[in-house]
């Protein structure tokens, strides 16, 4: 099953296109950024059997130390548990690290029958980038 393309940028998730024609993905990419990074409130929770959701959104209006970042990869593997739950995948680990005052990767590998997806997201954090500025 194909699904649009999206990749994580500073203001959000773009879908990627050339020609003015949607690049679609083969791999679980799209439903883990969106399982990611869709809040509770997400419109596609109204028309999909999946519900993503994710606290991370809401985790940013908060101080990023090391307790923000626990936080954050619970709130990750909780958002990527269904992928376990629908044994799509056999394990999903997510290992969050602060990279400076102003940005955390969030690194996600999750183990399938067919092999290894990995991906790495690096999340500009608001709350820092607002009490620096």
């Amino acid at each position: 099953m194909e699904d649009l393309r999206i990749i994580h940028t500073d203001n959000g998730g773009d879908i990627i296109a050339s020609l003015s024609t949607a690049k679609t993905s083969e791999s679980l990419s799209t439903a883990v950024y969106l399982s990611l990074f869709s809040d509770r409130d997400w419109w596609g929770n109204e028309i999909i059997d999946t519900e993503y959701k994710s606290n991370i959104t809401f985790l940013q209006t908060a101080t990023l130390n090391n307790s923000t970042r626990r936080q954050i990869e619970t709130s990750a593997e909780e958002s990527l548990k269904w992928l376990v739950d629908q044994q799509i995948a056999q394990s999903v680990v997510v290992d969050a690290v602060i990279v400076s005052p102003r940005y955390v990767k969030i690194d996600v590998t999750i183990k399938q029958n067919t092999g290894t997806l990995k991906k790495l997201y690096e999340i500009k954090w608001s709350a820092t980038a607002n009490e620096i500025l």
